[in-house]
């Protein structure tokens, strides 16, 4: 069972108590500055509880902008995270949250302190989507630190996210449609534009696609794979772990014109995905 003492030095208060090591051995640990002993007293009682529960955490000086920078964003690296996503965890670091948080303490960080962030990023006119974006980057790089041992919560568990409206879409209607690709006819990206017209292909997967998803014969597309932008740079994206059993994804049969206008593109022409590369 831990133990520990309250000492009274000069007009404030010093709880000291044994602190358990890596090598299972015990030191001393001293915290003073207490007003009354009351206080002491009561301090010691909540660190003598968490020892005897197992559940104490020694003080450290890691600051909020150490750990993510030197720490949990190499850590996501090591994971082999998208590069995108990586890129985006980078970016909502070093533009919104460590300018911010970077200088406070790790064990330190209240959820008073996101709750100002995100009225404070409110203020600057920031989406409320990419308030919970910047905050799920924080629960996430938090929720780590508590399973290592380094907080003994997570802070953005207990803050307040501002809510995001869903938007309602807006649709081309079938004569707009039409109108566009009329447009577009001697284009360059024709082929892309009615691929995305009539199969609902994602950028990302216009830009990813390979001649052996496609299959002229029965004019069908399999959706194996993406391309997408981190950063300068582009990058293929795909399941990092495979279902089981799970089939890519497959477009329903694309108007007999997209066919015809995909296999009239030789196998050898490479300059359609670079152009969509580029215009991406």
């Amino acid at each position: 069972m831990a133990q520990g003492s309250v000492r009274q030095r000069g007009t404030t208060w010093t709880v000291v108590f044994d602190e358990p090591r890596a090598d299972g051995r015990r030191r001393q640990r001293s915290k003073g500055g207490f007003r009354t002993r009351k206080d002491a007293e009561r301090y010691l009682r909540e660190q003598l509880v968490s020892l005897d529960a197992g559940t104490y955490m020694a003080p450290h000086k890691l600051t909020v902008a150490i750990y993510l920078t030197e720490h949990w964003l190499p850590a996501m690296q090591a994971r082999g995270l998208r590069p995108s996503t990586l890129a985006r965890y980078e970016s909502h670091v070093r533009c919104a949250i460590t300018p911010a948080l970077g200088g406070l303490r790790l064990q330190a960080l209240m959820p008073t302190h996101l709750n100002k962030l995100y009225s404070d990023l409110r203020a600057m006119g920031r989406a409320p989507k990419t308030i919970r974006n910047i905050h799920g980057v924080l629960s996430k790089a938090l929720a780590d630190a508590e399973r290592l041992g380094l907080v003994g919560r997570n802070a953005a568990r207990l803050a307040d996210v501002p809510a995001v409206a869903r938007p309602k879409l807006q649709v081309w209607s079938p004569e707009q449609t039409r109108a566009f690709l009329a447009a577009v006819a001697d284009d360059r990206l024709f082929a892309a534009w009615l691929l995305a017209a009539t199969t609902g292909m994602r950028r990302g997967e216009l830009l990813g696609l390979r001649w052996p998803d496609v299959d002229l014969d029965i004019g069908g597309i399999r959706i194996a794979q993406a391309r997408v932008r981190a950063g300068n740079q582009v990058w293929p994206a795909s399941r990092r772990r495979p279902v089981a059993g799970a089939p890519s994804r497959s477009t329903p049969p694309p108007p007999r014109r997209c066919a015809s206008t995909v296999s009239a593109k030789p196998k050898s022409d490479c300059r359609l995905v670079r152009d969509m590369q580029i215009a991406a």
